[in-house]
């Protein structure tokens, strides 16, 4: 398992960042870059959602699925041709996430969660979309 260089702290802000492998281009389209953003609202959340079967198959609109309680707060984010930044903090952890089921530290694990569910859902989209293997991204997201 990879460690980060610090930990995530409630209340602070965060710039992420990532870019394409080798600084290739990871948003080739107008579609690409809206799905990146749907995905940032729909993986915000506990919840494990698969875009194709909770929201196409059902013939619903992103913005409006009910993901849960946001488990960071994006302030801003920006999508470049071959890197993105987002800007979030992490909000007090709902009561509902506190107990004996939560996996592990909500409010540590809050940012790597989000980011790993954005990612992984974002690669497997633009690998199908392209037919494209290999990394996507140069690395982790950064911090």
């Amino acid at each position: 398992m990879i460690q980060r260089k610090h930990e995530f702290v409630e209340g602070e802000f965060y710039h992420l960042y990532n870019r394409g492998n080798s600084k290739q281009k990871i948003f080739l389209d107008i579609q690409d870059k809206d799905r990146f953003s749907k995905l940032l609202y729909l993986h915000n959340s506990l919840k494990n959602i698969n875009f194709r079967d909770d929201i196409v198959e059902r013939g619903i609109d992103a913005w409006d699925f009910d993901r849960g309680e946001p488990i960071v707060s994006i302030g801003a984010w920006v999508l470049m041709s071959n890197h993105f930044h987002i800007y979030i903090t992490i909000p007090p952890a709902p009561m509902s996430s506190v107990g004996e089921n939560s996996v592990g530290n909500i409010k540590e694990n809050a940012v790597s969660l989000f980011m790993r569910k954005v990612l992984t859902s974002y690669v497997k989209y633009f690998n199908k979309k392209y037919e494209h293997a290999g990394n996507l991204f140069e690395s982790n997201f950064k911090s």
